[in-house]
């Protein structure tokens, strides 16, 4: 199993707030206000989660939008560098990851 971080830049804010939605239904976790993190998600997860953009994004988004999920070994987890107030990604890391960090 693999994180990722998913990112995205969407314009239309109906649609911007139903990819958030989905994401959030499927398990992944809001660290900035257009990034999540989904947590070791099996190849699985990750195609129904794909699918599940395709269906609600696919079609809808403009030229200059876009949808980025990068994948994140576990083992450099604990390397991902975050500065800020907000509790973001090393907050969601502490909670999820207690052991590694």
């Amino acid at each position: 199993m693999t994180s990722y971080i998913i990112s995205y830049d969407i314009g239309d804010d109906r649609l911007r707030d139903k990819v958030a939605a989905l994401l959030q239904r499927e398990g992944c976790t809001r660290v900035q206000k257009s990034v999540f993190f989904a947590p070791q998600f099996a190849i699985k997860e990750l195609r129904a989660l794909q699918a599940g953009l395709h269906a609600l994004a696919g079609g809808k988004l403009a030229e200059s939008d876009s949808i980025l999920c990068v994948p994140v070994a576990r083992k450099h987890l604990p390397t991902l560098l975050w500065e800020g107030a907000s509790p973001g990604l090393e907050g969601t890391l502490k909670d999820r990851f207690h052991i590694l960090i």
